[in-house]
């Protein structure tokens, strides 16, 4: 078999849990613009209130259905939706347009974007509408009629409405939807490492985040034949734009999963990484499942996902099939598995929703499981709105919920079944629809609550090719992600109050000791402020590292911009070998380089300069320290020699500045002490009430026989000069390695010297006195210890 266009998927074969809901590719290109979308945060209330804004005085959109059922849509509406415009929304011809307003955009790829729109007039009546690559989808939910609707795309600029059955049960899978309990997936396949090329951006980006959950979607062959005999027209073209049609259809059930768990109140999301077909006929045999043949690699049918999902790092997969996946079922999922499976002519609701939520390992509303449900003492299967069975004695509370609200309307939230009108939530009993809680808190009886169930669950389920670690709240120990013996995390670190960074430049991933960095974001539960952790939301290991660069050994961060250093690189050059073919060849060993990272507003860090002066010899190490402030960068080389051909490590501080959003080499600072190693340390700060001005202090901690030293200076923004300033040397026969470490903040600048005392350590600290133009004498702050050897100022 063959496979265009695919993401790829893990494994997954497990226990099945299904659904069946009402209702009814190779992409086209467009002229989409690329946009970064923020990490959403939770609403904390997900009530669906018709939106709190005024109306503008200009309504700019008409979305109505002409006598057909039709609605024309077009490229233009993806500049013109943006958040606060106003639309004039109607799902039935004829019938006055409701006003909508566009409560939040989102663009979580450069090919796919979604708006949430939230009805003007009605409270509970709401919409999500969803592009990509230039083919709309949309889905509106008017729960004041007891209605939702499918806006199904049928060409490039039409869609049509398919009122869809929020009443009908979800699973009639003769028996399959009772065996839900048990194992997940098969173990994954080896994580890759977490960096991608982002080719919208052009640069090397964070490829994964903690925080979201990347989806691959497969469509059968199969299943684009039969869309495209409903298209008029050449058969290659219609084959392409049905592709494209399920394509979007992909993009909305996405698009309603993050907006389900954004209404629960949780701060995750799924974004649609790639959509691809691959040629399958849909047939099994004996024992097989369409599920069970996705979620295994190596039965020999569309064993290729695999190869594609790990390409492109899905954490979840789902398989678009014409025929149903399981009798009567519409969708069908393994519970706590990395696979679902969903009928094409079901999407466009919240078909993925649900069975993503079994993926991440909830289960239906205790009593759905069976043909009829439960008979259980609390609701009888004649009860109209059927309340729940009993879970307190099951242990879990992973369940969907149904309940009356205060307008006497039946809900249920998307893992129950019907009776009831479906809200676009997980159960979480903190979040209330129609005036009642959607969930029971833990301990109850009843207990259903979803919500704490994917804060449990989700990080592992968004880690499947990331490998993160669950959250820890209680002791404030952050690990690395996948970390292995030896990896050094934390060997360097750097961040503010938002983002944390730490160095492992003993990280094997990408060769011995190539090296990573680990990048941590402070996340607050908005339901419960006073609940706030840290979380790792990327890996940086990009593909250029070779072994022995230790990438990571050095970092700095400052205003959203991320240095990382991998001092034992070497300068490569490509060269002919005697055949006459093109290899790479390391021509300076242990020189160095440094690179220079942006942060999105997502988190997602992308690379956008790498620096390795021409000028390197071997061993230079150039990059052992880092440190930036507002413009300038510097880098210390410790083992930089006078000329070349003198091994003396008097060691060197490159200094550059930003022009442009690029650094330039600005003025190298040479040592001038012989075996000093400076550069060893280097730190820059502002001079207080002198913005222009700038004190660079750099250690070089094997002067003078390991008694150590520290140089500084001090630049002149205004004419970009230097001026050097006093030495300081630490004590003669000491071998406390003083300036091992510095720092500097305003007049303030310490000093390690972790060699000192017999190798317990000992900081120094020093303020800059102006009248003699001077550092002050050193103050002494010793270790709070007696250990022998502790490093006190290692760093």
């Amino acid at each position: 078999m063959k496979m265009r266009n695919l993401l790829a998927a893990n494994l997954g074969i497990a226990v099945i849990a299904c659904a069946a809901l009402a209702g009814a590719g190779s992409e086209r290109p467009g002229d989409v613009q690329s946009r970064k979308d923020a990490v959403v945060k939770p609403r904390g209330d997900a009530q669906l209130p018709m939106a709190d804004q005024a109306v503008p005085a200009v309504r700019e959109i008409d979305l109505l259905p002409d006598a057909t059922g039709h609605m024309t849509v077009g490229l233009p509406l993806i500049d013109e939706l943006q958040p606060g415009v106003v639309v004039n929304l109607a799902v039935d011809f004829g019938r006055a347009p409701e006003l909508f307003v566009v409560q939040a955009r989102h663009d979580p790829t450069p090919e796919g974007s979604w708006w949430h729109l939230v009805s003007l007039e009605r409270e509970l009546v709401d919409a999500t509408f969803v592009q990509r690559n230039g083919m709309f989808a949309g889905h509106v939910r008017l729960a004041a009629e007891g209605r939702e609707v499918s806006l199904r795309p049928v060409s490039w600029n039409r869609l049509r409405v398919i009122e869809g059955d929020p009443f009908a049960n979800h699973c009639a899978c003769a028996g399959a939807c009772d065996h839900e309990h048990g194992p997940g997936d098969v173990p994954d396949q080896e994580p890759m490492g977490a960096v991608a090329f982002n080719e919208a951006e052009g640069t090397t980006c964070t490829g994964c985040a903690s925080l979201i959950a990347d989806i691959g979607f497969f469509i059968t062959s199969l299943a684009i034949d039969m869309e495209a005999k409903l298209i008029d027209g050449d058969p290659d073209e219609a084959r392409v734009e049905a592709f494209s049609i399920l394509a979007a259809l992909s993009q909305l059930e996405v698009a309603n999963t993050t907006l389900a768990m954004e209404n629960t109140g949780l701060p995750y999301q799924v974004r649609l990484v790639f959509v691809g077909e691959v040629e399958f006929d849909e047939e099994v045999t004996g024992d097989d499942t369409l599920l069970g043949v996705f979620g295994t690699n190596g039965d020999g049918i569309i064993d290729e996902i695999h190869e594609a999902r790990q390409l492109y790092r899905a954490d979840n997969c789902s398989l678009v099939t014409y025929n149903p996946p399981a009798e009567g079922a519409a969708g069908i999922a393994g519970v706590t598995g990395s696979f679902n499976v969903l009928m094409a002519s079901s999407m466009g609701y919240a078909l993925h929703a649900h069975e993503f939520g079994h993926n991440v390992g909830m289960l239906h509303a205790y009593g759905d499981d069976l043909d009829g449900g439960f008979e259980c003492e609390s609701s009888s299967p004649g009860d109209p709105c059927r309340m729940p069975c009993e879970t307190l004695e099951t242990g879990e509370y992973r369940y969907g919920w149904r309940w009356v609200g205060s307008s006497t309307t039946c809900w249920r939230t998307i893992m129950a079944y019907g009776p009831g009108y479906r809200t676009m939530n997980y159960s979480n009993p903190d979040v209330s629809v129609d005036g009642v809680p959607t969930g029971v808190e833990i301990g109850d009886p009843h207990q259903a609550d979803g919500a704490a169930y994917f804060r449990e669950r989700f990080l592992q389920v968004a880690g499947r090719l990331c490998e993160y670690p669950e959250i820890e709240l209680d002791d404030g120990r952050l690990a690395a992600a996948g970390g292995r013996d030896f990896d050094s995390f934390g060997i360097s670190v750097a961040g503010d109050q938002n983002y944390f960074i730490g160095g492992a430049s003993r990280n094997d991933i990408q060769g011995t000791d190539a090296g990573a960095a680990h990048i941590f974001a402070f996340v607050e539960d908005e339901l419960d402020p006073e609940i706030t952790f840290w979380v790792e939301i990327g890996k940086l290991i990009p593909d250029f590292l070779r072994t022995g660069d230790r990438f990571g050994e050095a970092i700095a961060y400052d205003g959203n911009r991320l240095v990382i250093a991998a001092p034992r690189t070497g300068i490569w050059e490509t060269q002919l070998d005697e055949d006459g073919n093109e290899i790479e060849v390391e021509v300076v060993r242990n020189a160095g380089e440094i690179t220079v990272w942006d942060a999105g507003p997502s988190g997602e860090f992308c690379l956008v300069q790498r620096i390795q002066p021409d000028n390197l010899r071997e061993n230079d190490w150039f990059g052992t320290s880092v440190d930036l402030v507002d413009n300038l960068l510097v880098v210390g080389c410790p083992r930089r020699d006078t000329s070349a051909g003198l091994a003396n490590n008097v060691g060197a501080v490159y200094v550059y500045k930003l022009i442009g959003g690029e650094y330039f080499h600005e003025i190298t600072l040479m040592g001038n002490e012989d075996a000093a190693q400076l550069g060893t340390s280097v730190a820059i700060g502002v001079v207080p009430d002198q913005d222009e001005q700038k004190r660079v202090v750099a250690g070089g901690p094997f002067a003078r026989e390991d008694a150590g030293m520290v140089d500084s200076w001090l630049y002149f923004g205004v004419d970009d000069s230097w001026l050097p300033l006093a030495s300081i040397n630490g004590s003669d026969g000491s071998e406390g390695r003083f300036g091992q470490s510095v720092d500097v903040s305003g007049d303030t600048f310490v000093i390690g010297a972790p060699y000192e005392d017999d190798g317990v350590g000992r900081v120094y600290s020093a303020n800059w006195d102006p009248s003699p133009g001077t550092w002050g004498p050193l103050q002494s702050i010793d270790f709070p210890g007696d250990e022998d050897e502790a490093r006190f100022g290692a760093s």
